[in-house]
């Protein structure tokens, strides 16, 4: 599987990223922390390679499973909504990782986030090599029985690379799980 590029082109390119940015103005997305997550986040890479066009779109796509990826306004929403007020949000628990798009906007703005995905073929796909860079470790197979966590690199926030999602899995029945 060949991944998609990160800066896009076309339908995905920073043109079009903006005029999402603008949209989201348009309704109320004020947070320029929030605004600049979602412009720098490739949102196109989360979907897959037909749906790439519609990305930037302000509306929930399909993922596969019956599950979307969120519209860009609730992402939007609901992380402006958590760090409200300048909070330093220590950790976050996302249940329902899906494609990891909500994971990916908000890693670099709080200082953990911990991530499940239930739905075993996302978790899969998720595992197979797809993600956000770098993305989980490509061949691994977890059992599903793990429990399985995907840890932001906070790093990220303070620096222009793009954040690290490190997997953990903790085994059930083991001291640290």
């Amino acid at each position: 599987m060949t991944r998609p590029s990160l800066t896009g082109i076309g339908m995905t390119s920073a043109r079009t990223r903006d005029r999402l940015i603008a949209r989201l103005r348009e309704q109320g997305i004020a947070n320029p922390q929030v605004l600049e997550r979602i412009r720098a986040v490739p949102r196109h890479v989360f979907v897959d390679e037909a749906l790439a066009s519609r990305a930037y779109e302000d509306t929930a796509l399909p993922i596969g499973h019956g599950q979307t990826i969120s519209q860009p306004y609730i992402v939007a929403r609901m992380t402006e909504a958590l760090i409200e007020g300048d909070r330093k949000i220590g950790k976050v628990l996302e249940v329902g990782t899906g494609c990891g798009y909500q994971t990916a906007v908000l890693a670099p703005l709080v200082k953990k986030i911990y991530s499940i995905e239930r739905i075993a073929p996302l978790h899969h796909k998720w595992f197979a090599g797809g993600g956000y860079p770098p993305g989980p470790p490509t061949g691994t197979d977890i059992p599903l029985g793990a429990r399985i966590i995907a840890v932001a690199d906070t790093l990220a926030a303070r620096t222009s690379r793009p954040p690290l999602i490190r997997w953990v899995w903790r085994w059930p029945g083991s001291a640290s799980g």
